[in-house]
C-alpha cells in the first residue's frame, strides 16, 4: 500500500504543476500574486508537519497553522476576488495539502483533542498488556518480565 503512495505522489504533484504552468493564470495581478503566496503557504503546511515530527517540539506546529491558515484565507480571497476554474485547479492541491496537515494535526494525531490522562507515574506498576509480535504471537508484560528486566521504548506518534 505504501508503494501505491510513493508512485502516486510524485504523480499527482507533477499534474498539478503542469495544469498550474499550462493554465492561464488569473487576470488580476494581486490575485496572481495571492494565489503563488497561498501556494506555498500550503506546501509550508507539509514541510511544518515534516519538521515537527523531526523535532516534537511543539504539540501544534507553528508552520502547519500559519502556513495552512494564510493558505486557506488567501486561497478563499483569491477564489472570490476572481472565480475560475484555473484558479480553482491552481490551488486544489496547496488546499488540499493544507487541509490533510491540519486534519492530521488537530484530529488524528491529537485523538480528537482528547487529552488522554492515563499517565504513569513514578513508582507505578506498568498496566498488564497483550500485543502480537512480528510472527503474529501473542506477547504479554508478565511473558516479558518472566525473563528477566525488559526494556520497553516508546515514541511519538500514531502511525
Amino acid at each position: 500500500m505504501a508503494v501505491y503512495a510513493f508512485v502516486l505522489g510524485p504523480v499527482v504533484v507533477i499534474g498539478w504543476l503542469t495544469a498550474a504552468v499550462l493554465l492561464p493564470g488569473p487576470a488580476d495581478p494581486v490575485v496572481h500574486y495571492l494565489s503563488l503566496l497561498a501556494a506555498v503557504a500550503g506546501f509550508s503546511a507539509v514541510a511544518g508537519l515534516l519538521h515537527g515530527a523531526l523535532h516534537l517540539r511543539y504539540r501544534y506546529p507553528p508552520l502547519v497553522i500559519t502556513g495552512g491558515g494564510l493558505c486557506f484565507l488567501l486561497s478563499a480571497f483569491c477564489l472570490w476576488r476572481e472565480p475560475s476554474l484555473e484558479l480553482l485547479i491552481r490551488l486544489s492541491l496547496p488546499i488540499l495539502l493544507a487541509g490533510m496537515m491540519w486534519f492530521y494535526c488537530f484530529h488524528l494525531s491529537m485523538f480528537g483533542g482528547a487529552e488522554r490522562n492515563s499517565r504513569l507515574s513514578v513508582g507505578d506498576p506498568f498496566p498488564e498488556f497483550c500485543l502480537l509480535d512480528s510472527r503474529n504471537q501473542p506477547v504479554t508484560r508478565s511473558t516479558l518480565l518472566s525473563g528477566g528486566p525488559a526494556l520497553l521504548v516508546f515514541y511519538k506518534g500514531d502511525w
